[in-house]
């Protein structure tokens, strides 16, 4: 009965959805604010950069420690903000702004929902991470915009949990909240990234990250062409970061089409065992060290 209602309610929620009736959250003003600075000017001013970020000391005081941590420093430690954009750079700095202001969204009032969402934020920025370390063994142009795109490809999976977390208790039918998740969070993430007033290539991944190259092709898109090698650096991404122990539902439930398959990633990649192996090293320090600091 109880799981009857929570997938009647998720229904419902979609159909909201749907119709522009359901109120969707807003991502942090400083988040916001970066976003618009670096969109109206991609060769803006580290002042600009420092102004911006000096109003927000929580997030100030949270990118200054992850520059200072293992993953990032190589030297003399930074103690401001400034310091800590030379140290790393604009696109480093963005995406550190974007996680440390995404944790805020994964934060529950239930205890019981706590837990699970806990796992989801882990597997967040571990897929992150090797997204970003496939990027730059196969050369990609843009390392940092592959950690950005997989830090929001989920983003619909912990959306509907927080969600149904304020209307029910969690239930101990696992598998119907990944059901669940499996069947709705496309939509639910697209849709609020396209109101967060993300990229559409950003909104693309999230939106088609299911897709194969094939499927992308059948359907046209303009952005088809970028994104099917952005999807299968997620893909890859995703099921290794699970491998290494990041997991939050039980993916065997998952139907196998439901995912571009792992050997058609990696060939598509070109990525062998040795490469896969590079792609974890440092993970566990830096997901430790980021959960640490947004803790």
């Amino acid at each position: 009965k109880d799981d009857a209602m929570i997938q009647d309610s998720v229904r419902l929620l979609r159909d909201r959805l749907r119709k522009g009736d359901l109120e969707l959250p807003t991502m942090p003003i400083i988040a916001q604010e970066f976003n618009k600075l670096v969109s109206s000017d991609p060769h803006v001013s580290n002042a600009k950069i420092v102004e911006l970020l000096e109003k927000d000391q929580s997030i100030t005081s949270q990118v200054i420690k992850s520059s200072n941590s293992a993953y990032y420093s190589r030297m003399k430690r930074v103690k401001t903000i400034s310091e800590a954009l030379i140290r790393l750079g604009v696109k480093d700095i963005y995406n550190l702004v974007q996680t440390f202001c995404l944790r805020k969204f994964f934060r529950m009032k239930s205890p019981e929902y706590e837990t699970l969402m806990e796992k989801i934020w882990g597997n967040t920025i571990a897929t992150a991470y090797i997204a970003r370390k496939i990027s730059e063994i196969i050369e990609d142009p843009e390392p940092e915009a592959m950690y950005l795109g997989s830090l929001f490809i989920n983003i619909g999976e912990s959306f509907l949990v927080k969600l149904i977390s304020e209307i029910h208790t969690l239930s101990n039918n696992r598998s119907l909240l990944e059901n669940l998740s499996d069947k709705y969070h496309v939509e639910f993430g697209s849709a609020l990234l396209s109101s967060w007033k993300f990229n559409q290539q950003q909104v693309a991944l999230c939106s088609y990250h299911h897709h194969s190259s094939e499927q992308l092709s059948e359907l046209a898109i303009p952005e088809a062409n970028t994104v099917t090698k952005q999807i299968y650096i997620a893909n890859v991404a995703s099921m290794l970061s699970e491998q290494e122990g990041y997991v939050y539902f039980n993916r065997k439930n998952t139907p196998k089409h439901f995912f571009p398959s792992f050997e058609n990633s990696t060939q598509f990649l070109q990525l062998d065992a040795e490469k896969m192996k590079l792609t974890v090293i440092g993970l566990s320090d830096f997901v430790s060290e980021t959960l640490k600091i947004s803790h």
